[in-house]
């Protein structure tokens, strides 16, 4: 049986359904019922996608809400039925095997279709879409909050739900629409991932710090300077050995757990610190941070918007509005 028929039949049960009102029409005469008995479980299937698309058991577990034994015995049943093994499986996790690659991705792409369908679905009923948008502290305050209103005005018919997303997390999307986060270096995933924003930091403090900071010729001396630290102190040390500098500060103690913490105490004057550019434009033109050096960090580190490959309506609204709206303006040098 063609591997896309599944989903095809079933698009066409729905279109015959909503056309004819009638449920037991299929193309090419083919009854429901002789569909399913060419199908595993659909348990099984699910539990074959969600560990195939993590790479574990144990994830998979935790998406479908079940536990690890049950994915365990589902995923060997669906290789008696098949009579082939579907997974490598060894200390690091589980990976899909070359046999079962071509299954792995066709099903992948069947269940991305059928939820278009039902997308599509729902919409035709009236029923509101939608979408699940998760993004990471620092852009979701600074940039999408305050304009979000715009895409409400603009798309009435969508329904957000918006939430915080950690930068620690992994690249997931199996109970989201769209994921806004930063990566360091270049994505290779299962998703479509377009760029927002640079995320290369330089060196900022506010005027009132900036008057009492211990000088160098005619800037600050960062050796001596009070250093503000976003998560770890590796960032300013790569920056310092950038520049020349020999020896970090001895006042650099203080480690902020997110950007939005660090930029606060900058914005206070507690002293330096490394800040995307692309995230404090307006705090650089008020006047509230001053740029200090124009020599840059975290070169390859980007702001992403995740998305599911499969095309929606709705996600392919906001995607194209937030590329407009998070646009930053360049930062005075």
């Amino acid at each position: 049986m063609n591997s896309s028929l599944w989903s095809h039949q079933l698009a066409a049960f729905i279109t015959s359904s909503e056309d004819q009102g009638k449920r037991c029409f299929l193309t090419h005469d083919v009854r429901l019922s002789n569909i399913m008995s060419h199908l595993p479980p659909l348990n099984w299937l699910r539990a074959f996608e969600a560990a195939g698309r993590l790479s574990s058991f144990s994830k998979a577990a935790d998406e479908l809400c079940v536990t690890h034994s049950a994915v365990s015995q589902q995923i060997k049943k669906l290789e008696d039925w098949c009579g082939v093994e579907l997974f490598h499986r060894d200390g690091s996790g589980v990976r899909v095997t070359k046999r079962a690659e071509v299954l792995f991705r066709e099903l992948n792409r069947d269940l991305e279709r059928v939820a278009d369908i039902f997308d599509t679905l729902r919409m035709s009923v009236g029923v509101p879409n939608q979408l699940r948008v998760a993004v990471i502290p620092s852009v979701a305050s600074r940039l999408l909050i305050p304009k979000i209103a715009d895409f409400k005005n603009a798309n009435p018919q969508i329904s957000l739900n918006i939430s915080y997303a950690l930068t620690r997390d992994a690249i997931d999307l199996s109970e989201l629409d769209i994921l806004i986060t930063y990566l360091d270096g270049p994505y290779e995933g299962p998703y479509l991932a377009t760029k927002l924003l640079a995320g290369e930091v330089r060196p900022v403090c506010a005027p009132s710090y900036l008057a009492r900071a211990p000088r160098a010729g005619d800037g600050i001396d960062f050796s001596a300077a009070t250093l503000l630290h976003d998560e770890d102190r590796t960032t300013w040390s790569r920056w310092l050995q950038k520049c020349g500098v020999a020896s970090e500060s001895k006042n650099s103690s203080t480690v902020y757990a997110d950007f939005n913490l660090l930029s606060i105490a900058a914005i206070a004057g507690h002293g330096v610190a490394l800040c995307p550019t692309s995230l404090i434009c307006a705090e650089l033109k008020r006047g509230d941070l001053v740029l200090l050096s124009n020599i840059p960090e975290s070169c390859d580190r980007n702001y992403l918007l995740f998305q599911h490959r499969r095309k929606n309506d709705a996600v392919d609204r906001f995607c194209s509005w937030v590329s407009r709206a998070l646009q930053a303006p360049r930062y005075p040098h």
